[in-house]
C-alpha cells in the first residue's frame, strides 16, 4: 500500500477572487461527465455548518478548490455550471445542506458511501474505500480542523484535494460491482431518496436541542429554552459554535437540576462556563445565572405556557416494546419472527440490517400484524400470505422505505408472519 500526501498534479490553488472562481466555472463547463464534489465545514468552531471550502473535480479539468466565504456571489454563479451536471459525493447527506444553501442543486446524484453500504462493504469511510479499491492511503488527520481559518496550509489544501482526487474512479468501480450483484436499482433508489430528502441549512431551533426529550416538566424546559436562546444569540453574534459556549449536554443537565437544586445548578453552570472554549466574560456568566433565577421565580402560570410542555409523542398507539412479551405476547411473537427473518435476509445479502430497515420500523410492522390478527381482519385462507404481504408492504411504504427494501423484507418476513399467524 502506498501513502499519498498530495494530488498527482500538485497542490491546487485556493480560488478566492471573482476572476479565479469564474475561470474555474468556465473550465468545469468544458469538462465531461459528472462532477466530484466535497466540502469542508467548521461547525465545531463557527455558528453553523456552512461550507468554508468546496472541492470539485471533473474529467478533463482537474481539481478546483473554492473559497465560498471569500466570494459568495461568485460561488453562487457557479450554479449555472454545476447544476447542469450529475454530482458524485461521499456521504452526500452531510454536504448537501451547505451546497443547497448556495443555490447549488445537482441534476442527479451519486454517493459512493451509499454504494459501499449496498455492496456490504465493511468500512464505508472514503479513506477505507480508497484503500480497498486502489491500495492507497491518504491523510486522515485534518477532518476536524478549523477550515474557517485563513490562510489554509499546503497540507490542508492537499488533504482537501485528495478527497475528490479518486472519487470519479471510485464511483466507476462501485457501479461495476453493483451491476455484478444486480443491486444497481437499489443503489439508484437510495441516491434519489437522499437527494429528495435534502434541505438547505436551516435556522437553529431550541426544540432541536439534543437531550431535550429527557426534560418532561415545563419549568426545566423553560430554563433550557432561556439558556438556549441566550447561547444562540451569543454564538450567532460572534460566529462561534454554540457548543464552545455551553455544551448541550451541560445545558440540559443544568436545566434538569435547577428545579430541585438551584445552588447545584448554578455551580455547575459556573464550572462549565469557566472551562468554556469561548472564555466567557463574568457579565455573561451573571446573565445566564440570572436567567435561571428568573425562571425559578416566575409565575407558575407563565411557565405552564404551552411552548414549554413536551410535545405529545405520536406512537400510533404502540406501547413500549419492552412490555410486549408480558402484556402483548402475540405482538412479541410477530416481532421476533419478523426481526429474525429480516436479519437472516441481511446476512444472506451480506449487508447490514440497518441498510435495509431500522428495528423500530420492524416493530411497527409487527404491531400492525398483531392488530390485524386481533381484529379478525385476516382470514385463515390458503392465500393468506398475499394478504400479509399487502399489510406489511403498505406499512413499510407508508414509513418511507424504498421499493427495493420492501421487496427484500416481504420475501423474507411474509412466510415467517404466516407461520406465527397459523401457529
Amino acid at each position: 500500500m502506498s501513502f499519498v500526501s498530495a494530488p498527482a498534479a500538485g497542490t491546487p490553488i485556493l480560488r478566492n477572487t471573482p476572476q479565479q472562481i469564474d475561470a474555474a466555472a468556465r473550465e468545469l463547463a468544458a469538462g465531461t461527465g459528472p462532477i466530484a464534489i466535497d466540502t469542508e465545514r467548521a461547525s465545531a468552531y463557527r455558528y453553523d455548518d456552512r461550507a468554508f471550502l468546496i472541492q470539485l473535480r471533473r474529467h478533463g479539468t482537474g481539481t478546483f478548490l473554492i473559497d465560498p466565504e471569500a466570494e459568495p456571489e461568485a460561488t453562487r454563479r457557479m450554479a449555472k455550471v454545476v447544476n447542469e451536471a450529475t454530482w458524485v459525493l461521499h456521504a452526500a447527506h452531510t454536504d448537501l445542506p451547505c451546497l443547497l444553501a448556495l443555490g447549488w442543486y445537482p441534476k442527479a446524484l451519486h454517493d459512493t458511501q451509499i454504494a459501499g453500504q449496498i455492496l456490504g462493504t465493511e468500512r464505508i469511510g472514503l479513506s477505507a474505500m480508497l484503500e480497498a479499491y486502489f491500495d492507497i492511503e491518504v491523510p486522515k488527520d485534518k477532518g476536524n480542523a478549523d477550515w474557517s481559518r485563513r490562510p489554509l496550509t499546503p497540507a490542508m489544501l492537499n488533504y482537501a484535494a485528495l478527497d475528490v482526487e479518486w472519487l470519479l474512479e471510485l464511483l466507476e468501480c462501485c457501479l461495476n460491482d453493483l451491476a455484478a450483484v444486480d443491486r444497481t436499482r437499489w443503489y439508484s433508489e437510495e441516491c434519489a431518496h437522499i437527494l429528495a430528502a435534502a434541505t438547505p441549512l436551516a435556522a437553529h431551533d431550541w426544540t432541536g436541542l439534543k437531550g431535550l426529550s429527557s426534560l418532561r416538566r415545563a419549568l426545566p424546559r423553560r430554563i433550557a429554552h432561556d439558556l438556549w436562546e441566550a447561547r444562540d444569540e451569543m454564538a450567532r453574534r460572534s460566529d462561534i459554535s454554540p457548543e464552545s459556549i455551553l455544551r448541550s449536554r451541560d445545558l440540559v443537565e443544568i436545566a434538569g437540576r435547577a428545579e430541585r437544586d438551584r445552588g447545584g445548578a448554578l455551580r455547575h453552570l459556573n464550572s462549565c462556563l469557566h472551562r468554556s472554549r469561548a472564555r466567557m466574560k463574568p457579565r455573561v456568566r451573571k446573565h445566564l445565572a440570572e436567567l435561571i433565577s428568573d425562571a425559578l421565580m416566575s409565575d407558575p402560570s407563565d411557565v405552564e405556557n404551552q411552548q414549554f410542555h413536551p410535545p405529545r409523542i405520536t406512537t400510533r398507539g404502540i406501547p413500549d416494546h419492552k412490555i410486549w412479551p408480558a402484556e402483548y405476547p402475540r405482538a412479541a411473537a410477530y416481532a421476533d419472527a419478523i426481526l429474525n427473518a429480516a436479519q437472516r435476509a441481511a446476512d444472506d445479502l451480506e449487508i447490514r440490517l440497518d441498510t435495509i430497515v431500522t428495528r423500530k420500523n420492524l416493530r411497527r410492522a409487527a404491531w400492525q400484524c398483531w392488530r390485524a390478527e386481533d381484529s379478525g381482519a385476516l382470514a385463515r385462507a390458503e392465500d393468506a400470505i398475499a394478504e400479509w404481504e399487502d399489510l406489511l408492504g403498505e406499512q413499510w411504504t407508508e414509513l418511507g422505505l424504498r421499493s427495493w427494501q420492501v421487496e427484500v423484507l416481504l420475501n423474507a418476513t411474509a412466510p415467517a408472519v404466516v407461520g406465527v399467524f397459523a401457529g
